[in-house]
C-alpha cells in the first residue's frame, strides 16, 4: 500500500525590515551655466525663455524658431506650458514635462541635479499698468543669501531674486 504524503509545514513569509530613507542633502549653492541669453521681442517671453532653457542642453535656435510653433498667428498672445512641452517633444531630441504645485525646495532639487526650471510667474513692470504672466528660467540658488539666479528675457541675464519674492510671484 502507498503511504500518503502529507503536506509539510506551511511556509510563512518573513518581512525584511525597510531601511530608513535619508535623502542626500543638496549643496547650499548651485549655479548652472551655458545659457544663451535672449531678450524677448514684444509679448514673446514664452518662446524666448524656452529657447534659453533649450540652449543649456546644446539646442541651436532662438525665440523665432520656438515662436513659429508656439504662436502661429499674430493674434496669439499667450503661450501655455503644455504648448512648450509639445514643442520640445516634437521639434527636438529632448524631453520635457509640466508640473504644478511645486515649492522652492523642489526647484532647488532640480537645479542641484543639473536641470534648469522654466517657471511661469506674475510680473509687474515699467511701461504698463497691472499684472501679467511672465516666464523665466531658474538656473541657480544660494541658501546663504536666500536667492535664486534667473535668466529673464525681459530684465536680463543672471538676475537675482530672493526666495520670498519668487515664492510670492510664482
Amino acid at each position: 500500500t502507498e503511504t500518503p504524503i502529507l503536506p509539510g509545514p506551511t511556509p510563512t513569509a518573513s518581512l525584511t525590515p525597510t531601511p530608513d530613507y535619508t535623502p542626500t542633502p543638496i549643496a547650499g549653492v548651485t549655479l548652472l551655466d551655458g545659457f544663451i541669453h535672449e531678450y524677448q521681442r514684444w509679448n514673446n517671453c514664452g518662446p524666448a525663455n524656452l529657447a534659453m532653457n533649450l540652449s543649456y542642453w546644446g539646442w541651436q535656435g532662438d525665440q523665432y524658431n520656438t515662436a513659429a510653433f508656439l504662436k502661429p498667428n499674430a493674434r496669439d498672445h499667450n503661450v501655455m506650458p503644455y504648448e512648450m512641452v509639445e514643442y520640445v517633444q516634437t521639434n527636438t531630441d529632448l524631453r520635457a514635462l509640466t508640473r504644478v504645485g511645486g515649492d522652492l525646495e523642489t526647484l532647488k532639487k532640480f537645479i542641484a541635479a543639473g536641470i534648469p526650471v522654466l517657471i511661469e510667474k506674475g510680473f509687474e513692470g515699467a511701461g504698463f499698468d497691472g499684472w501679467m504672466g511672465h516666464y523665466e528660467v531658474i538656473n541657480g540658488y544660494d541658501d546663504t543669501n536666500q536667492r535664486f539666479t534667473v535668466q529673464d528675457s525681459y530684465k536680463g541675464p543672471n538676475i537675482l531674486i530672493n526666495y520670498p519674492d519668487l515664492e510670492k510671484q510664482w
